[in-house]
């Protein structure tokens, strides 16, 4: 499993990596959510990857973009359950 802490870290990752489910934040630092959403669309590669997102913000334009460009599910953090 990999993880990435940005925008661009995300998308060095997919690069190279075929994961078979992403779990996507929409606010991220130097690229949102929608931007990573774009890449793993507009790559062949990748395209049928299903992606999740769980984010706070979903209900603001990014949710809805992320919503328009093709996602599997969308859950709100605050409704998340956390396992310890």
């Amino acid at each position: 499993m990999n993880t990435a802490a940005s925008g661009s870290a995300a998308i060095a990752i997919l690069r190279s990596a075929k994961p078979d489910l992403v779990v996507l934040d929409l606010m991220m630092p130097d690229l949102s959510g929608v931007d990573v959403l774009r890449f793993i669309r507009s790559e062949p590669r990748l395209a049928g990857t299903p992606v999740v997102v769980l984010t706070n913000t979903y209900m603001n334009d990014l949710g809805m973009q992320a919503a328009a460009i093709g996602i599997e599910k969308a859950m709100l953090k605050a409704n998340a359950v956390h396992l310890h």
